[in-house]
């Protein structure tokens, strides 16, 4: 009897909550990427980027995420002209909040997100032909960010944000292994579609 009745009483529960909360989402996004620090002896310029991730609900505000990111820099290594290409596979946590008031059940509200987590990730250095001039093995970094998720129906939102990410590598360029660390800010916009 008592087995029934939690039934019942999620029975009706669980749908309401349902639109606003959906447990699986998947993401994706373009981004600005701005150098924090020169890589190595090279200095970085303004890049570019996309990426992917699928997140997870498993508490009313926190979800677990994966992704995968490619970004692409120029790079100014007198007297040649680089390109650096990173990708890499994230994964973390996820800490949502609504703005303002609660809203009616049913009904997605804005809300504001920090996040935090690893990167598995490497990174290529092309000269000016597009032949390989180095590359790294992949290895562990880190990322941080914060953004607002902006629904524009109940199931898609828009995704607003910023990511601070670092990983650090060992690059050989054809002078011997040197350590370089990418660290840089990724400011972009993306779309979360909730299931």
């Amino acid at each position: 009897m008592r087995t029934s009745l939690l039934f019942a009483a999620a029975v009706l529960v669980v749908p309401s909550a349902a639109p606003a909360q959906s447990p699986l989402s998947v993401e994706i996004g373009a981004r600005v990427a701005i150098p924090v620090q020169d890589l190595g002896n090279a200095e970085l310029g303004t890049g570019f980027g996309f990426g992917a991730s699928v997140r997870y609900r498993f508490q009313p505000s926190l979800s677990a995420y994966a992704g995968w990111d490619w970004h692409r820099f120029s790079a100014d290594l007198a007297p040649d002209e680089l390109d650096v290409t990173a990708t890499d596979f994230s994964f973390g946590l996820r800490y949502d909040r609504p703005l303002g008031s609660a809203r009616p059940a049913g009904e997605a509200a804005p809300a504001w997100w920090i996040g935090g987590g690893g990167i598995l990730g490497q990174y290529d250095v092309e000269d000016e032909a597009g032949d390989p001039a180095g590359d790294t093995d992949y290895g562990l970094g880190w990322e941080a960010g914060a953004g607002i998720s902006w629904p524009v129906t109940e199931r898609i939102a828009v995704t607003p944000g910023l990511r601070l990410r670092m990983l650090r590598r060992e690059v050989d360029m054809g002078l011997g292994p040197q350590d370089a660390t990418l660290t840089y800010l990724a400011i972009g916009v993306g779309a979360a579609i909730g299931f």
